[in-house]
Formats: C-alpha cells, sequence, structure tokens
C-alpha cells in the first residue's frame, strides 16, 4: 500500500522506492501501468535483458483511488 499512497510523485510516477517486483504486481492488479517516454501505455518496462527496463511504472486512476481510500481509512496506529 505505501507504494501508492507514499511512492508517487505528483503526476503518479512511481519513485526509485518503489521497487520493481512492487509495480509489477501493481501493474497485474490494474493499479499501475507502464508508460513510454512519449506518454504512450506499454505492456511491459521494455527490459530486453539488456539495456535495462525502457518504460517507466505510473499510477493508474484505480491506484489512485485505491490510495485515496487507503488514506482515508488511515487512523492512529
Amino acid at each position: 500500500m505505501n507504494a501508492l499512497v507514499e511512492r508517487t510523485d505528483a503526476e503518479g510516477r512511481f519513485t526509485t522506492k518503489a521497487t520493481w517486483s512492487t509495480t509489477r504486481s501493481l501493474t497485474e492488479l490494474g493499479c499501475a501501468e507502464y508508460r513510454d517516454a512519449d506518454g504512450l501505455v506499454q505492456p511491459n518496462d521494455g527490459d530486453d535483458g539488456v539495456r535495462g527496463p525502457q518504460h517507466a511504472s505510473f499510477r493508474t486512476d484505480l491506484g489512485r483511488a485505491v490510495a485515496d481510500l487507503a488514506a482515508s481509512c488511515a487512523g492512529p496506529v
């Protein structure tokens, strides 16, 4: 949940504090998506095993809704 709530910037891009395994899992759930340099949604991060990830991960509208719900339900610890 921290990734959706605390590890995105103002545009919804995941920061480097969100691990690739987390963003991959969130993508499978529909809470994140990969975008290329032109902002077009891509099916994966574009890693070909040589150059590393080529596309950035962003929170989707569903991911934002989940983050907003989690933030509103968070109470004192």
